[in-house]
């Protein structure tokens, strides 16, 4: 879309594009039956739905996301659009429409319900209207069918573009009200149907629910939930050069906070944890969850809770970099509280959530996600990103993602510049030099430019890019923080230079970068990797690590550890590690020696 009168910006749908093939999913001729109850509120996926446990191999065309939503019950949802999981249309031509995305069930075995149980078996879900995405219209709908035993889809629900508001969750619930779907394997599946030529017409799903001993009412839940991410706990970035951060680090603490939600109709007692950790080593650096005696939520309430202020002094300014990990955990909830295997000790992966926030060598506003893709339209187009810095610094190149909408995103060409202000002179050019566009391997993934000759930079600055090209030229656009107001465009040679005046909320996926690419510890890591052999790259199972070390950890780009660690015994033959369970995405495998 574009805005009224400033045609030359805008916002387009965002493919998740995926190109390795090591997410976590099950075999395409699984034959896997489950039993009730059947749950899934994608708290615990990452782009890709949970294929292992939860959901078929063709289901990977819906895709998960967490800042399209508005108000979701927990975080994360499953959207629905005309973008597959790998970011390809469904269709080249921009006028076709039909069935879009899928989300299917495995098999669950509903055969040996009594009478009684099938009787009181629902499924439940929510749903939204557009969220951040494009709206539906009146001919687009998304739609809910079940599996008979003679193998057929039937339609039980559906809703079109009229039907409903956009903004707005709405739940439904829907018996299972024939003896056709108490079978072996039993299956329900959601799709959508509107425009296939991309990121339109987005329906969102969440808090999929199925079992026995429900009815028609049952639309509370023994939960309570964390449905936002941490806020950054550096003020006024989510990145920030260690440089800038050395001189008054207390200046540079901010709270952090996080969205909880009350999924039952009555009173619960919460306490929220919050705790920074070292990404790197899962060190402690400090708590800082704000106490909070006899804390309730309300029946049915969405709360916004802050922690407090961090404490500077805690923080270890000698070194290079701080990747600081926030996690917030919900303890003392009606969920956690249940201890037997009753219906509602299901509903707990939604109780922790993490962010990783760097003081290194960027500096950014944005989240590290984009849910969209923000830039200019046009040959001679400009794209401006104000900053701010208090203490002298050298500028070496700048990282950007450039989401890839086609094969041939790759190798456009585009300049950046730098400017000290935008009054159009030309001595207010700080420097510029051509590129060409570096596609990125996997969604989310900054490619760095580094520029011949590194700029000096203090107080403010903007920093961009002129277009080259006809046609979009977009850069990843995260609309779950808020930086809108330093963001500039014109629209051409001899244009003016426009303010986005907050109307597309959000931050561009650009991010100055102080400081050489490689350079700490090149010479250690060197002789490591001299000695130690990994293979293969990329990988969707086992893999194997040869050559001698002392110690292995895995770490995915946000900083979160996953359960890896190994002590190496020397043997001569290669250690296997087993990685199908991981989601899919790229990984960092940290090898310590000595």
């Amino acid at each position: 879309m574009a805005l009224p009168g400033m045609a030359q910006l805008h916002l387009r749908g965002l493919p998740y594009a995926a190109k390795t093939d090591n997410a976590r999913v099950a075999d395409i001729n699984d034959s896997t039956q489950l039993t009730l109850p059947y749950w899934d509120d994608f708290s615990s996926s990452e782009v890709f739905v949970d294929t292992a446990d939860r959901w078929t191999h063709n289901s990977v065309n819906a895709t998960v996301k967490s800042g399209i939503s508005i108000e979701a019950p927990s975080i994360n949802v499953a959207v629905f659009d005309g973008w597959d999981a790998f970011g390809q249309p469904y269709s080249e031509d921009a006028l076709a429409e039909g069935v879009g995305d899928s989300l299917v069930s495995k098999f669950i075995n509903l055969a040996t319900l009594t009478n009684f149980e099938r009787n009181t078996t629902y499924l439940s879900f929510f749903y939204q209207k557009e969220g951040l995405g494009d709206i539906p219209e009146s001919r687009d709908s998304i739609y809910l069918q079940f599996r008979t035993a003679d193998n057929e889809w039937e339609t039980v629900w559906s809703v079109n573009g009229s039907d409903v508001v956009e903004g707005q969750f709405y739940q439904e619930i829907i018996k299972l009200d024939s003896n056709d779907y108490f079978h072996e394997y039993f299956q329900f599946r959601f799709q959508s149907f509107g425009r296939l030529a991309g990121g339109f017409d987005s329906w969102l799903i969440d808090y999929v629910y199925l079992n026995k001993g429900r009815n028609n009412n049952d639309l509370v839940y023994d939960d309570a939930t964390i449905a936002t991410p941490p806020s950054s706990f550096i003020k006024g970035y989510t990145a920030l050069p260690m440089v800038q951060f050395r001189q008054d680090p207390a200046a540079y603490m901010d709270s952090t906070f996080m969205e909880i939600v009350n999924l039952l109709d009555e009173r619960t007692p919460y306490v929220l944890s919050t705790v920074l950790l070292n990404a790197v080593t899962g060190d402690t650096i400090q708590q800082i969850g704000k106490p909070q005696p006899d804390a309730n939520l309300e029946p049915l309430q969405r709360q916004t809770v802050f922690s407090l202020l961090p404490d500077a002094s805690f923080f270890d300014t000698s070194v290079d970099s701080i990747w600081v990990e926030v996690v917030g955990n919900l303890l003392g909830t009606v969920d956690t509280l249940i201890t037997d295997d009753g219906p509602s000790a299901i509903f707990y992966e939604n109780n922790v959530v993490r962010k990783v926030y760097k003081i290194d060598q960027e500096l950014a506003y944005d989240d590290g996600t984009a849910e969209f893709a923000l830039g200019t339209n046009g040959r001679g187009s400009e794209l401006a990103y104000r900053f701010i810095i208090p203490e002298s610094d050298e500028l070496t190149g700048v990282k950007i993602y450039f989401p890839e909408f086609d094969e041939g995103t790759g190798g456009a060409p585009f300049t950046i510049k730098v400017w000290r202000n935008l009054d159009g002179l030309e001595e207010s050019v700080i420097t510029e030099e051509p590129f060409l566009v570096k596609a990125s391997a996997n969604f989310n993934e900054l490619q760095l430019y580094e520029f011949s000759k590194a700029v000096s930079l203090i107080d403010t600055f903007y920093i961009g890019f002129e277009q080259e090209t006809d046609g979009f030229f977009t850069v990843g656009y995260d609309r779950n923080t808020s930086s809108g107001q330093n963001i500039f465009f014109k629209t051409g040679p001899g244009g003016d230079w426009q303010p986005n005046e907050g109307r597309f909320p959000g931050s561009l996926m650009i991010r100055p970068y102080f400081g050489r690419e490689g350079v700490i510890g090149l010479e250690e890591d060197q002789m490591i990797l001299e000695e130690v052999r990994v293979y293969p790259n990329p990988v969707s199972d086992w893999l194997l690590v040869e050559g001698r070390f002392d110690q292995l950890m895995l770490y995915d780009l946000t900083g979160k550890q996953w359960p890896l660690s190994y002590l190496n015994d020397n043997d001569p033959e290669p250690l296997e590690l087993d990685l199908s369970g991981l989601p899919m995405g790229v990984y960092l495998l940290q090898i310590v020696k000595g």
